[in-house]
């Protein structure tokens, strides 16, 4: 499985999904349509080609874009609408998809799950070639424990820490926006989603992406220094996981299409003696910051198994790399989600149902 973030935030979000015959987007909400397109284009797609798109919920910076996507079938929870340029309705292949349910797309099998978030109905996704599983939740203020087994144990996870609380204290936004983004129904805090992690994540998990961080009222370094403290209270081996903290237009890329290539790469790592490891970490009070600054387009991918081996040994978190920043510069004050578009109360809308064949017997029934 191949994992393309191609921006994380406030201000748009998007994730491309592929195997070697199957392509889905998570979200369209970047605030360019020339920014989506030139995303897609740098994995030679276009919106037509795409077999799917899935829509976590209806926040304009997740589905800013939606107008491109005419073409192909949306999977939705939410009732969506939208324009063109001349500002006309257009026509769009919505899919209702309940939550819980599975589906499948190409030789992607899709578990769709409730989120918990101001938008009115929203989920997150766990995604599963027959190889691998991606575990993609953003935008939730809590996840219930019932689905702790349903998304443990998988090979990545883009996974929400969206704020410090004490930064977001300090901000200048009023009272009711502070409240609201630290509620049940807005967005996971670092101490939160570190907690949750660390229960969810297993010796198979390679990769952790945290994401949709605060421009305001966190930092990668906050977020990263959460989980890490988390993993060591657990004493946890963290040499086999590499884990980066999204700045919002600053791509990540991990993951291969070709499972038989990974399984070996990962196999021959494992059988490495630990003393040709290199660059371990001396001091246990130190580690290596790896976020999404010090990331250069698709250089994660193409690593050679030595680089891989060395970058996970590497993978503490918080020593700036020599000659290089871990602060993104963000680009100014943004909310975390649109505040202007929360509904008052819950939608009640009707889509038309998933086409015959795609949801799996028994998949309407509730997670245990």
């Amino acid at each position: 499985m191949r994992v393309d973030l191609f921006c994380s935030g406030s201000k748009g979000n998007s994730c491309l999904v592929r195997t070697a015959t199957t392509s889905i987007l998570i979200d369209c909400g970047p605030s360019t349509k020339r920014y989506m397109m030139q995303s897609l284009q740098s994995a030679d797609l276009t919106p037509d080609t795409l077999d799917a798109l899935l829509i976590t919920h209806s926040h304009s910076d997740h589905i800013r874009q939606l107008a491109m996507f005419t073409q192909i079938p949306i999977y939705t929870c939410c009732p969506l609408s939208a324009k063109d340029y001349k500002g006309n309705p257009v026509q769009l292949d919505l899919h209702t998809v309940a939550r819980p349910s599975r589906f499948v797309i190409g030789d992607l099998t899709i578990l769709a799950v409730a989120t918990s978030h101001d938008s009115g109905p929203s989920m997150g996704f766990v995604i599963d070639d027959g190889f691998e599983k991606l575990v993609y939740i953003t935008d939730t203020g809590y996840l219930p424990a019932e689905l702790y087994p349903s998304l443990s144990g998988a090979d990545y996870y883009i996974f929400e820490s969206n704020h410090d609380l004490e930064m977001l204290q300090q901000t200048n936004r009023p009272f009711w926006l502070k409240q609201r983004i630290a509620s049940d129904t807005g967005h996971m805090c670092n101490a939160d989603s570190s907690r949750l992690l660390a229960r969810l994540i297993t010796p198979k998990t390679c990769q952790v992406v945290l994401a949709h961080l605060s421009e305001e009222a966190n930092t990668p370094q906050l977020a990263l220094q959460a989980f890490s403290e988390r993993l060591k209270l657990l004493s946890w081996d963290t040499s086999h996981l590499v884990v980066q903290a999204a700045a919002q237009w600053e791509p990540l890329h991990f993951g291969s299409m070709h499972p038989e290539e990974n399984r070996k790469t990962q196999a021959e790592i494992q059988h490495t003696p630990a003393s040709q490891k290199a660059n371990t970490i001396q001091n246990g009070e130190k580690s290596q910051l790896i976020d999404s600054s010090q990331k250069k387009q698709g250089i994660l991918n193409r690593q050679t198994a030595s680089e891989i081996q060395s970058r996970s040994a590497q993978a503490a978190w918080l020593t700036e790399q020599p000659g290089q920043s871990s602060r993104p510069q963000f680009s100014g004050f943004a909310f975390d989600s649109s505040p202007d578009e929360i509904p008052e109360d819950d939608f009640d809308f009707e889509l038309p149902e998933i086409p015959g064949g795609l949801l799996e017997s028994g998949s309407s029934r509730p997670l245990h």
